[in-house]
């Protein structure tokens, strides 16, 4: 009979701890315990917008915001075809923000699993100058052939302001 209250009681206590654990977040090991989504870090769409705005400073310069990019992208998502995780160059003049900008802009794009698409975005804003006033262009990496990174450095439109001063630098994902 004491056998089996002691058994009972082991197995309570077991369960007890393991419910302990559960509540403070830790596995065996000591480490936290995450979404198992989460976990596989490379699919988190969240890590890859906070990985990018860690990665991208202020007094960074283009070319070391396009390497900063390159690495994000990759870091793999979950795509049933890798043709599916797309990249867009853009650049041009626009006003967004009231004021006329110069654009520079980089989208990684990849699809929600429904008819949608998540974007990673990175645009870099310049004052409009001489140089950059008539400049505008888009490109999808699966229309370049080689390097699409090096595609973008070898473009007038990143020629015209890789030396010139950035006003402001955002980083954003959205769904289309």
């Amino acid at each position: 009979m004491w056998k089996k209250t002691i058994k009972r009681f082991g197995l309570f206590l077991l369960a007890i701890v393991a419910i302990i654990v559960a509540l403070t977040g830790c596995n065996n090991d000591g480490n936290e315990v995450t979404d198992s989504s989460a976990q596989e870090k490379g699919k988190s769409l969240m890590y890859l917008e906070e990985k990018l705005k860690a990665a991208i400073t202020e007094d960074m310069t283009l070319d070391e915001i396009l390497d900063a990019f390159r690495e994000v992208c990759q870091i793999p998502v979950e795509v049933e075809d890798d043709d599916d995780d797309i990249l867009l160059f853009e650049t041009g003049v626009y006003d967004f923000t009231g004021e006329d900008l110069f654009y520079f802009s980089i989208t990684r794009q990849f699809p929600d699993g429904s008819d949608e698409y998540y974007q990673l975005h990175f645009d870099v804003m310049y004052r409009v100058t001489p140089e950059n006033k008539n400049l505008s262009s888009c490109s999808w990496s699966d229309e370049i052939h080689g390097d699409f990174f090096d595609y973008i450095r070898s473009t007038k439109d990143y020629r015209a302001i890789k030396e010139q001063g950035i006003l402001n630098i955002d980083v954003y994902m959205d769904q289309t």
